[in-house]
């Protein structure tokens, strides 16, 4: 049976409410809902269809990515992707978050082609059911909003749909000491 999976940076708590609190604002405000399906997250891979029985492999591959070394995440103001019609609070480009995701899209590549994942890290707040017409509104509002937090990202996610909802799978920690990144084959 093939399944939705999601690998992605989860925020602290607190912040990941904070965010949820502007989702919902959004929401109000708009009459936008899809947003509020999964979690507060930054995506770094989402794996459309993955027969089930490979998700122990899947497993396996993502704990080679644990050889990264924390890092602080910068988020900064909103902004969106008009062609997706989506809207987001920003995640400042680093050359580690970029390196992580790199270096999942390189071991899942082998086994989930039907996958995708952004290079430009954010926090979803609006999407799916944005009309162009909507979505130039939304990104009016929030042009004169802004938010600002930081935080610590020392591990990612696996995330599983269960026809409902997106569950945590398992945390990946970062490993301490010296880092070297081997793939599985």
């Amino acid at each position: 049976m093939k399944q939705r999976y999601l690998i992605a940076i989860l925020p602290p708590k607190e912040l990941g409410i904070e965010i949820d609190n502007i989702r919902k604002a959004c929401s109000q405000k708009f009459k936008v809902y899809k947003a509020l399906r999964p979690p507060v997250h930054i995506t770094l891979r989402y794996i459309h269809e993955l027969e089930e029985s490979y998700e122990p492999k899947l497993i396996t591959s993502l704990s080679a990515a644990r050889s990264f070394e924390p890092f602080i995440q910068h988020l900064h103001n909103f902004s969106g992707f008009q062609t997706a019609k989506a809207i987001y609070v920003a995640a400042t480009e680093n050359k580690q978050i970029d390196n992580l995701y790199t270096q999942i899209i390189n071991l899942t590549k082998p086994f989930c082609k039907d996958a995708s994942g952004g290079r430009t890290p954010h926090l979803t707040i609006a999407y799916r059911d944005v009309t162009p017409r909507l979505y130039l509104e939304i990104m009016e509002y929030y042009k004169n909003q802004t938010f600002q937090a930081d935080f610590e990202v020392n591990h990612f996610s696996l995330l599983k749909h269960d026809g409902t909802c997106w569950n945590v799978l398992k945390h990946f920690y970062s490993l301490p000491g010296p880092h070297q990144l081997e793939i599985p084959l």
